[in-house]
């Protein structure tokens, strides 16, 4: 009955309920949630409301004012706080309003601006600012920073900046720049004192975004650590994990090979050889294996020979790639590791896959 409820069903609704018998507390706030009145009506004729209530709020976040109005008026409707503050995250400026003029039952809390801010609603804000008291935090201005590239969300911050005094914190500059939001960020440098942390420049290099880290090395002092190389060469950003290894001082460490194998960006596992002295743990070419690089593991078997787990290798080629365990089979017959041959021998058979014939 649930799932009937949440699409609109009320034809199966009515079926489950008289020929079967199904009577579900939580049908009520899928219909709610989906803004099928008619079907709640029906459920609330039929005692199908009752037993729990229906929260407000359910209705209210998807924007469904005539289903609001109605759990209201018929007594169905659970009210919390809760409600309100759905209703202005997702930018229903109407039914905050609504709710606002049926008193202290439905009373909000400072999420409704946060969340509000957070996704973009300027209009959402501004009422929530002349009507209530509940104000914000410093989520507010860090949320929108985070989104930036949503529309408005640097006048979003423009607005909070000169009508609240809740400020921000560090983390605005550092996820406007971990998410490439590179006029965010430069605002935030020019207009506020937070500053950043070297989480900026990490997760900027992390995602890519080459440009925000060549601004944060020459306008900020915080630098970055071993995980901007890091995560630059676990996303495969060669030209990001070029420019660092050039321009700074932090290095990277082994997770750079180790991820980067896992990803199957071979460019960058060349890039951290010639270039790197950190090497790599056993992880990388299980990892290599795990996600069938075949050619990433091939490499390794060749110049890193003593970083292969050779058991936990074989346990994912075993379970993910017949290819794979053929060619680990006749690598270790020809160096004439019979230990190892044993091991592939006692669990895969050199016999492949069957292949759909091609018919013409």
């Amino acid at each position: 009955m649930n799932l009937a409820a949440a699409n609109g069903n009320l034809e199966l609704v009515q079926w489950l309920h008289e020929v079967r018998g199904e009577a579900s507390s939580s049908a009520a706030a899928k219909a709610a949630k989906g803004g099928f009145l008619e079907m709640l009506k029906w459920m609330d004729r039929h005692s199908l409301c009752k037993h729990q209530g229906v929260p407000v709020e359910d209705a209210a976040a998807n924007g469904h004012l005539k289903v609001v109005k109605w759990l209201h008026k018929s007594k169905v409707g659970i009210a919390t706080p809760r409600a309100i503050n759905a209703a202005a995250a997702n930018g229903h400026i109407d039914i905050v309003k609504w709710l606002h003029r049926k008193g202290k039952e439905y009373a909000c809390t400072h999420v409704a601006m946060d969340d509000a801010a957070m996704n973009g609603h300027l209009d959402v804000v501004k009422w929530l600012h002349s009507h209530r008291n509940e104000g914000c935090t410093t989520d507010a201005m860090d949320g929108a920073a985070r989104n930036g590239f949503l529309a408005g969300h640097l006048k979003m911050l423009k607005w909070l900046h000169k009508h609240r005094t809740e400020g921000c914190t560090v983390a605005a500059m550092d996820e406007a720049a971990a998410n490439g939001h590179f006029e965010v960020v430069k605002w935030l440098h020019e207009k506020r004192i937070e500053g950043c942390t070297v989480r900026a420049m990490d997760g900027a290099a992390t995602a890519g975004h080459l440009r925000i880290v060549k601004w944060l090395h020459t306008n900020r002092s915080e630098g970055c650590t071993e995980a901007a190389m890091d995560g630059a060469a676990s996303h495969g950003k060669l030209d990001t994990l070029k420019w660092l290894h050039k321009n700074r001082s932090e290095g990277c460490s082994t997770a750079a090979m180790d991820k980067a194998a896992a990803g199957g960006h071979f460019e960058v596992l060349l890039f951290l050889h010639t270039k790197r002295s950190e090497g790599c743990t056993m992880d990388a070419a299980v990892n290599a294996s795990r996600n069938e690089h075949v050619e990433i593991l091939q490499w390794f078997f060749r110049f890193y020979p003593r970083m292969i787990h050779r058991e936990k290798v074989i346990v994912f080629a075993k379970r993910y790639n017949y290819y794979l365990m053929d060619w680990l089979h006749r690598n270790y017959q020809a160096s004439g590791e019979r230990t190892v041959l044993a091991e592939i021998n006692s669990s895969f058979y050199l016999t492949p896959p069957e292949t759909e014939e091609l018919t013409t």
